[in-house]
């Protein structure tokens, strides 16, 4: 957010005598990903806007899905809620804040929201799964029923916010905000420039087989055997060590494929640079709204994708998305081969996604403000 933005996310917020107090629970980097990045993000906002915030950070050391993980990260949620009710009876008219799980996590989440309500604190709950949107599932019956009529219920689209009421009645008030907010300003078009030969191809993730990485492998090995000229940066730590081994194996056949590795400060900013188009072939469950495709777009980059989640109304028409269990490499083959052989359609989407971002980046800077203004304004009885 540039400093006119922020400026007017502050005054739009401003005015209360006493502080507004704001208690987020979730996970914070590191590790990071697109959950605990959105919350880091929150936390930073909601100080600028005169909130005076705490936080507590239930991320578990890794993103390994092993016993132990999990049963540390069950302690930190008993630490959530003991941090929870003190904070209920010290500020009884604060808010709570509070990410949710995708899967059985929410039951916890269950809990810290029942303690909330019992401490009569109000509750804003953000969504970021689209796991119980595309069936039911119970878990999530238990926490809208537990959130109340009044909570407030962040997602990241209309459509999104539309499925979650049809799903679950209970969910009253829904408000859309797309995370570009939590993204930074727009690059501007002077910035977009850059040599493009010969036509790269960007992936980042925490690489998996659910992320897309096998995807991207079988499109970088039907290039290497049409001999062209186009290239690939991977970039991102392997989400499960046990498989680290076989994808290494499996790059080093690649002669087209730069794997960077984990890529923070400048070289996340160089990984950028000198990209015709990016690619992001999800099959992820959970998949919502992915903050690197945001990015891609943020560095004026077409972007071709499966359309899990919010994908599509995050591409619009700055790129390609195809059925999210279609075949992704044979497609995008296909596709990318056009774009890299005609420049000024190239340039034109390219032009399209820098637009894309622009517009989501206005319509979440609004939302912002709503979501601040509510924290800060007096609440009304029974929450």
């Amino acid at each position: 957010m540039n400093a006119n933005e922020e400026t007017g996310v502050s005054e739009a917020v401003a005015g209360a005598a006493t502080k507004a107090q704001l208690l987020i629970i979730g996970p914070f980097p590191p590790p990071r990903h697109g959950v605990a990045t959105v919350n880091e993000a929150m936390y930073a906002e909601a100080i600028k806007a005169g909130i005076e915030v705490r936080r507590y950070d239930t991320a578990p050391p890794s993103l390994d899905r092993s016993l132990g993980v999990r049963l540390r990260r069950l302690k930190k949620i008993v630490g959530a809620l003991k941090v929870l009710w003190h904070f209920g009876r010290e500020h009884p008219e604060g808010t709570v804040y509070c990410s949710l799980s995708g899967g059985f996590g929410l039951l916890y989440e269950v809990c810290l929201i029942g303690v909330a309500r019992v401490a009569r604190l109000r509750v804003l709950v953000h969504h970021h799964s689209f796991r119980y949107l595309d069936r039911p599932f119970w878990p999530m019956h238990l926490l809208v029923r537990a959130a109340g009529p009044k909570a407030l219920h962040v997602v990241q689209t209309r459509s999104m916010g539309e499925k979650l009421q049809q799903r679950y009645p209970r969910a009253v008030r829904v408000l859309d905000m797309n995370n570009t907010i939590f993204m930074g300003s727009p690059i501007s078009a002077r910035q977009l420039l850059s040599d493009r030969t010969p036509f790269t191809v960007g992936y980042m993730a925490n690489l998996s087989r659910a992320k897309g990485l096998d995807d991207m492998l079988q499109l970088a090995e039907l290039a290497q055997r049409a001999h062209s000229t186009m290239r690939f940066k991977i970039a991102g730590p392997f989400e499960n060590p046990a498989d680290e081994a076989q994808y290494r194996q499996r790059l080093s056949r690649l002669a087209n494929v730069d794997y960077l590795g984990p890529v923070y400060g400048d070289a996340y900013k160089a990984f950028w640079q000198n990209l015709g188009a990016f690619a992001f072939p999800t099959r992820y469950r959970n998949e919502t709204e992915p903050l690197v495709v945001h990015e891609a777009l943020r560095h004026g980059k077409p972007v071709i994708a499966l359309g899990r989640g919010c994908i599509a109304a995050q591409v619009g028409d700055a790129g390609h998305v195809l059925p999210p269990d279609g075949d992704f490499a044979h497609e995008a083959w296909r596709i990318l081969s056009e774009w890299a052989s005609d420049a000024g359609r190239l340039e034109h989407l390219q032009g399209l996604a820098h637009a894309q971002y622009n517009a989501l980046h206005r319509e979440s800077l609004v939302a912002l403000t709503q979501i601040l203004q509510q924290i800060k304004s007096k609440p009304t009885q029974d929450p």
